[in-house]
């Protein structure tokens, strides 16, 4: 039972790893001084979905979801309606020699990560959600919204 747990953990992680050429757009969240979710997941132009569940998650581990082969392209969509590729790359704690975007840091809250690889363009979006105050963050934050919506992660997430 165990080596058919360990082939199976191998081919997920095979899975998750496989997309240096691959279109595929990435939702992640992180951790935070409490119980906010930690969790991956990796929708894929051909309909495969990868949801890896890291903390406080109703699925720990990771899951190939049910395939969906509209959802790459509704993702597209909402990021063109969105204009995500003019959002800044990182709002957050900024680095030496960085501009800090945020009015105010407030300490202890998650990160959601938004990610797009796609037709030879890659784009990351690092959103820390104690970064108060920056232009657009209504935006970012209906973005962020609309997307675990449109993935369904409520099912696998939880609240």
């Amino acid at each position: 039972m165990k080596t058919v747990a360990l082939i199976i953990f191998f081919f997920a992680v095979n899975a998750l790893a496989a997309t240096d050429d691959a279109n595929v757009f990435s939702y992640s969240t992180t951790t935070c001084h409490g119980t906010c979710p930690a969790y991956n997941v990796k929708v894929f132009s051909d309909g495969v979905i990868v949801f890896n569940g890291e903390a406080y998650t109703r699925l720990d581990g990771i899951y190939r979801l049910p395939d969906n082969k509209e959802l790459f392209q509704s993702i597209i969509k909402l990021l063109d309606q969105s204009n995500f590729y003019e959002f800044n790359e990182r709002y957050g704690w900024a680095g030496e020699g960085e501009v800090n975007v945020c009015e105010q840091l407030v300490t202890d809250n998650p990160n959601t990560i938004l990610a797009m690889q796609y037709a030879n363009r890659k784009k990351t979006i690092y959103h820390y959600h104690g970064c108060i105050g920056f232009k657009g963050e209504a935006e970012l934050i209906a973005l962020e919204k609309a997307l675990f919506e449109i993935i369904g992660l409520q099912d696998y997430v939880g609240t």
